[in-house]
């Protein structure tokens, strides 16, 4: 019998279909992955996109009530897995990879960061220079084929960020633009698509211009600081030119 096929699949949504925290699950990416183990015969391997705070969108999918609390996570997925296995455009890619890191060093300057990392509580890579705290985590970049490029992003990223479409100045918290080029122009690959939380989870990697107060979201409670959506893009930049150079 021939080998199974291994199917690299990337979205950016969380795992929360259940919404119930009582419960050890593995959400819909496991029905997705049941669905396509049935009916294609091959094995998934699912990685989370360019999240921030996208969770998911339902659609027209029903769930069944007696399939209990893991019916919407049943429904979610399985509609997933019937959608990749239609997939018929499919474009055979050269048998080439090239992988490139870059550690990056962030200082923290949330506040709550600071203290969960005076405390202890933080699983990142820490280090303190006198009353200073820095987050050292890594930034890589893949291509393959010649064709895709895959940026893996330890954290949650802005996917505007990434594919463009940020916040205007009028509009942001700041009343500033975000000026950066999109990730995709900068890397130059036909199509790039975002591995997050790769190899560490550093929290939000925001736009500098659109970080707003602890009080009024919740995604700068998880951001390291308010810059780091700038210190990412820089050191994007840099990888890539080292990679292209």
């Amino acid at each position: 019998a021939s080998a199974r096929e291994i199917w690299l699949c990337e979205a950016g949504i969380h795992a929360v279909t259940l919404m119930n925290d009582h419960v050890l699950s593995a959400d819909y990416p496991h029905y997705l992955e049941r669905y396509v183990n049935e009916h294609a015969n091959a094995d998934v391997v699912y990685v989370l996109g360019a999240e921030l705070a996208i969770a998911r969108d339902a659609g027209n999918v029903v769930s069944d009530p007696e399939d209990g609390i893991a019916a919407g996570a049943i429904a979610y997925g399985e509609e997933l897995g019937r959608r990749l296995v239609a997939i018929e455009n499919e474009t055979p890619l050269a048998p080439l990879i090239n992988i490139a890191f870059s550690e990056v060093t962030i200082p923290v300057k949330n506040p709550v960061h600071i203290l969960a990392a005076r405390e202890g509580l933080l699983g990142s890579v820490m280090c303190r220079d006198g009353s200073q705290y820095y987050a050292i985590t890594e930034l890589g970049y893949m291509e393959l084929g010649g064709r895709l490029g895959f940026v893996l992003v330890p954290g949650e990223i802005d996917p505007a960020m990434l594919f463009g479409g940020a916040v205007s100045a009028e509009d942001s918290w700041l009343k500033t633009a975000w000026t950066a080029a999109p990730w995709a122009q900068v890397c130059g690959a036909q199509k790039l698509i975002c591995f997050g939380v790769c190899n560490d989870q550093i929290g939000y990697i925001l736009c500098d211009n659109d970080y707003r107060s602890m009080l009024s979201e919740n995604e700068e409670i998880n951001a390291v600081s308010p810059v780091v959506g700038s210190l990412m893009t820089e050191e994007f930049s840099a990888l890539i030119a080292r990679v292209k150079g």
